[in-house]
């Protein structure tokens, strides 16, 4: 009996790493650009998450970004501190993002 369990071991970890692969594979990698629609200039630091997620990335410098999501994510949210939030579907490729400004005037006192 006790001979038995042992030959069926390495038959489960085969198994179990088919499982991994397979989990690993349903994911996509989505890269971009978001920029301010007044200029075109690249915006840092922009909020990129895949809509209804909690983890996502920052764009860099020149406004790019890299993010890794789900075979199922139709969604990408961008926010920014002072634009206007933005959803994309996201498609295959890269993406392109125009942000607008949301207008608002401060008045002391």
């Amino acid at each position: 009996m006790k001979k038995r369990l042992l030959a069926r071991i390495p038959i489960l970890l085969l198994w179990l790493l088919c499982i991994h692969s397979a989990l690993i594979a349903q994911t996509k990698v989505v890269t971009g650009k978001v920029t301010d629609s007044k200029d075109g200039s690249p915006l840092q630091g922009v909020t990129v998450l895949p809509k209804g997620g909690t983890s996502g990335v920052a764009t860099g410098k020149d406004g790019s970004f890299k993010i890794v999501v789900g075979e199922n994510t139709g969604t990408l949210v961008f926010s920014f501190v002072g634009f206007a939030n933005r959803e994309i579907p996201v498609g295959s490729g890269s993406v392109q993002v125009a942000l607008t400004a949301i207008g608002s005037s401060l008045n002391g006192g």
